[in-house]
């Protein structure tokens, strides 16, 4: 079946590397090099399940894909509670295969679309709080007194010299 899964993945185009056991795997995958996880849930040494376990308490960024031979929604259902994105019951078809492949990829570029929205975020908030640090530099060195008022005619902002204009001893104190 491992062989048979590589050659129907290396014809539709992807990359495919496989290991003879769960342990093997594991290596593999803590490697880092992989999207995605066609794990058959009956394994040499380290089961799927486990496997499918492990990947998830290291949290590694991969899909894990249960395949199973024994067509009982039990172990199919225990290895989805473990982490695993979808299953295949044995015997499967090319075909059956491919779609499950196609539906996992498409779930990680959108998680690799989110991390890097994520990242976004973060560099954005970052340059954010720089120009509001560059901007309460410059209004602090004014020697003009400056008042920012928000929509609703509150306060939002004052710099020191309008302290010094208005003689307040408290540059805290309510201007309005």
């Amino acid at each position: 079946i491992r062989e048979g899964c590589s050659m129907i993945l290396k014809s539709a185009g992807y990359t495919v590397d496989s290991a003879e056991d769960g342990s093997a795997g594991f290596d593999k995958i803590a490697a880092g090099k992989f999207d995605i996880a066609v794990v058959d849930l009956k394994m040499p040494g380290m089961s799927g399940i486990e496997l499918i376990d492990a990947v998830r308490a290291n949290k590694f960024e991969i899909v894990p894909i249960a395949i199973t031979g024994y067509a009982s929604i039990s172990s199919a259902v225990e290895a989805m509670k473990m982490g695993a994105y979808d299953y295949l019951s044995k015997p499967f078809t090319p075909e059956e295969l491919l779609l499950i492949i196609h539906r996992a990829e498409e779930t990680v570029r959108l998680r690799k679309q989110r991390i890097s929205l994520i990242e976004e975020r973060e560099r954005s908030l970052k340059d954010l709080d720089q120009e509001k640090g560059r901007l309460k530099s410059v209004l602090e060195g004014l020697a003009d007194g400056i008042i920012v008022m928000d929509r609703d005619g509150r306060v939002a902002l004052t710099n020191p010299a309008l302290h010094s204009i208005l003689r307040a001893d408290d540059p805290a104190s309510d201007l309005t």
